[in-house]
Parts: C-alpha cells; structure tokens; sequence
C-alpha cells in the first residue's frame, strides 16, 4: 500500500494557504494602530478559514476509510483525532474572542 502521493501531500496545500493569510495579516498588523483598526474586522474571517481547513482536511483524511482507498488507514486514524483537537480548540476561541463582543455590541 502506498503512502506517498495525494492523499499525504494534500493536506500541506491548504495548510500553507492558511499560513500565508495568518503571515499576512500579522505582517500588516505591524504596521501600527491605524492598521490594526482596519484589519480588525478580518480577525474573525481568519479564525473562520483555520476551522474551514480542518473540515476540508478531515473529509479528505477519511477518504482513506474506505475500503477502495490505496492508502494505509493508520495514517488517517493517527491524523484525524489531531484534526478534531484543533477544530476543537479553535471553535472555542472563536466563540469566546467573537460571540461574546458580538453580543456586548
């Protein structure tokens, strides 16, 4: 069974598609207060993004689940709780950080 391919090398796509954005915000957020204000309102959308990445890479990491899939399971089996923890932190801080101002406002 084969471990290399699309099934391994996918995940690093949208991963460092995520990064790039979460470098470019901070990047910008250097650039002083007038910045920050104005990036301010992407903060949530980025948050977003990083829960989206985890959906999109749990689908694709079950994928190896089934019985037609050419791809060790164990492979998955080890990455898929690793994707539900993060989700899982993830969703916390954002209904934290942006339900609670959502709802002071």
């Amino acid at each position: 069974m084969p471990a290399a391919g699309g099934m391994v090398t996918f995940p690093i796509m949208p991963n460092t598609l995520v990064h790039v954005l979460m470098y470019t915000y901070y990047l910008l957020a250097l650039q002083g207060p007038d910045m920050q204000k104005k990036l301010a309102k992407f903060k949530k959308y980025l948050t977003a993004i990083q829960m989206l990445q985890f959906v999109v890479l749990a689908v694709h990491a079950s994928q190896a689940l089934s019985p037609a899939c050419d791809v060790h399971m164990a492979a998955s089996l080890l990455f898929m709780p690793n994707i539900v923890v993060f989700f899982y932190l993830f969703y916390k801080f954002y209904i934290k950080t942006y339900s609670n101002k959502e709802k002071k406002e």
